[in-house]
């Protein structure tokens, strides 16, 4: 039964979730997330989990490791938090100088607060 079957989404209903989906029957979106899913059935033995504390503690463990120590091919070879960082330094650094605002949260000697030479 596919998830936008009328009786699923009933069956969602009735047990008072809310079912997240994007345009009806569209599963493009859902991409990123069905990679990180087909990774996780491939890399953790999920079927061990004796219980779902065990299941879950195995699936945040996977996650720490899926975003912090995995290196992704289409991700320059970086780990997803060291792509995400890497994007937001590459964006602040085509931001001329005098449109940086200060974030009260980065120190003053942050390399996010130098000025940056525009090429």
């Amino acid at each position: 039964m596919q998830y936008t079957h009328p009786e699923y989404q009933k069956r969602v209903k009735e047990l008072g979730l809310l079912q997240s989906m994007s345009r009806r029957g569209n599963c493009l979106d859902n991409a990123p997330m069905e990679s990180f899913f087909g990774h996780l059935k491939d890399e953790v033995d999920y079927k061990e989990a004796r219980n779902l504390a065990e299941l879950k503690y195995m699936i945040d463990e996977y996650m720490e490791h899926y975003n912090t120590t995995r290196k992704q091919w289409n991700l320059k070879k970086m780990t997803p938090a060291a792509y995400r960082s890497h994007l937001i330094e590459w964006g602040q650094a085509r931001v001329h100088p005098d449109f940086l605002r200060p974030d009260p949260f980065v120190s003053v000697d942050s390399p996010y607060m130098r000025p940056y030479c525009l090429q």
